[in-house]
């Protein structure tokens, strides 16, 4: 009987074991699991803190890169700003200088286009013209006064080319009241030679009432187209007798 009652226990135990109902068992896989859960937990933690961490750091680096940005532009801006007013001010500089310039061109102005009216009369037109340009853009203002003295010495050192220039033209000239198209041999600004499409010679002279071209007699004819078939052929260096204009009109030397 004895035996029995052990033999029944001894299975009755067994198959509680078999059935997995031991509660120290059943907590500690629990426990494991669970401390498994925190773990991962903790490691998504981490991984949040160094992700927040990476990112305030890149703002801060950002956040740095825009002050520095930003100060180089408020010292540009200052830059800028220093220069308007330097701008400024040497524009009202000049434009006080310009006023008190302007009489000055005006006068010089003058004063050449008197120049150009009494000297000898090659291409009188053209730079009369030069110059009753720049005195109305100076005048409208389409030009500041020390562009246009600027162009007024332009204007000076072409009229002192002149000067050193000989050479063969062709223009306007008037002879006997007649305008007409003729080729001209310019000797510098002293003498000025004419020959009429007819073949005719003559010689740009000073009077009182101005300049006037006056037909030379006949050897003094030949003299001077012996000066303008020299240039034709590029001949610029001889020996040439050329009737003097300013001594007697008509052509005696």
């Amino acid at each position: 009987m004895r035996a029995l009652v052990a033999t029944t226990l001894l299975c009755a135990l067994a198959g509680a074991s078999l059935a997995g109902d031991d509660p120290i068992e059943n907590l500690a896989k629990e426990l494991v699991e669970k401390r498994g859960a925190v773990e991962r937990l903790a490691t998504e933690v981490d991984l949040s803190k160094t992700e927040l961490k990476d990112a305030l750091r890149s703002r801060a680096l950002q956040r740095a890169d825009l002050e520095r940005q930003l100060h180089a532009l408020e010292v540009e801006r200052e830059e800028l700003s220093r220069k308007r007013e330097a701008a400024v001010a040497a524009i009202t500089s000049k434009r006080a200088s310009g006023v008190a310039l302007t009489p000055v061109v005006r006068g010089q102005i003058a004063a050449l286009r008197g120049h150009v009216e009494a000297s000898i009369p090659f291409k009188r037109a053209e730079r009369l013209r030069d110059l009753e340009a720049l005195a109305a853009d100076l005048d409208a203002e389409r030009t500041s006064p020390h562009e246009a003295l600027g162009r007024l010495w332009r204007s000076y050192e072409d009229e002192l080319r002149l000067t050193r220039e000989n050479g063969l033209y062709r223009q306007q000239v008037e002879i006997d009241g007649e305008p007409q198209l003729a080729d001209v041999v310019k000797l510098g600004t002293v003498l000025l030679y004419v020959r009429t499409l007819e073949g005719n010679y003559a010689a740009a002279l000073p009077t009182q009432a101005g300049w006037v071209f006056r037909l030379l007699d006949p050897a003094d004819q030949e003299r001077v187209r012996a000066l303008f078939d020299a240039l034709e052929k590029h001949v610029r260096q001889g020996f040439f007798e050329l009737p003097n204009p300013y001594v007697k009109i008509g052509g005696t030397k």
